[in-house]
C-alpha cells in the first residue's frame, strides 16, 4: 500500500515541476472599533477605560481580589483558631465584534461582577454575582447603556 501511494505521488508531481504557489488570504478583514467602557455598581466605578475590538479579536478586562475579612467571627473556629474565610470580589468585561457575521456594527458584551457580602457572624463571608450579557448595535460616535440589579454598563464607540 505504501509503495502504491509513493508511485501515485511520483506520477502527479515530478521533481522538475515548480512547487504550487502559496496563497495567503486574510480570514476576516474588518475595521477596528475603539470603545470607551464604564462599569458601575450603583455609585462605585468598577472599570472605566478603553477597549479595542476587531474581527475575531475580543477585548477583555479582568480583576480579582481576595482579602481577609476585617474581623473574624468569635464563634467560628477551627480547633482553637478563628476561622478567616476570605472576602472575594472580581470583575470581568468581555466585548466581541459581530464582524464575523458580516455585521460591523454588532457587538456582544458580557460583564460579570462578583461582590463581597458584609460579614455577619457567625456566617463566614459570602459573595453575590451580577452579570449583564447583551448583543447590541453600535455605530461610530454613538453609545449604549445597560443596567440590572445595580450593575450598569455604558459603551461608547469613538468616531
Amino acid at each position: 500500500m505504501l509503495t502504491a501511494v509513493l508511485v501515485q505521488i511520483a506520477t502527479v508531481v515530478s521533481p522538475g515541476d515548480p512547487p504550487p504557489p502559496i496563497i495567503r488570504v486574510p480570514i476576516i478583514s474588518g475595521e477596528v472599533a475603539n470603545l470607551d467602557v464604564e462599569v458601575r455598581d450603583r455609585d462605585e466605578v468598577l472599570f472605566k477605560g478603553p477597549l479595542r475590538v476587531a474581527a475575531e479579536r475580543a477585548a477583555n478586562y479582568n480583576r480579582e481580589t481576595s482579602d481577609a475579612p476585617p474581623n473574624a467571627c468569635p464563634n467560628t473556629t477551627i480547633g482553637d483558631e478563628p476561622r478567616l474565610a476570605n472576602q472575594m470580589s472580581g470583575i470581568r468585561v468581555t466585548i466581541m465584534s459581530g464582524y464575523r457575521s458580516g455585521e460591523p456594527k454588532m457587538f456582544t458584551m458580557s460583564v460579570r461582577y462578583t461582590r463581597p457580602l458584609p460579614v455577619t457572624c457567625p456566617n463566614p463571608p459570602g459573595t453575590r454575582t451580577l452579570e449583564i450579557a447583551q448583543r447590541f448595535a453600535l455605530a461610530r460616535g454613538s453609545s449604549a447603556s445597560f443596567a440590572s440589579d445595580g450593575l450598569s454598563v455604558t459603551v461608547r464607540r469613538r468616531e
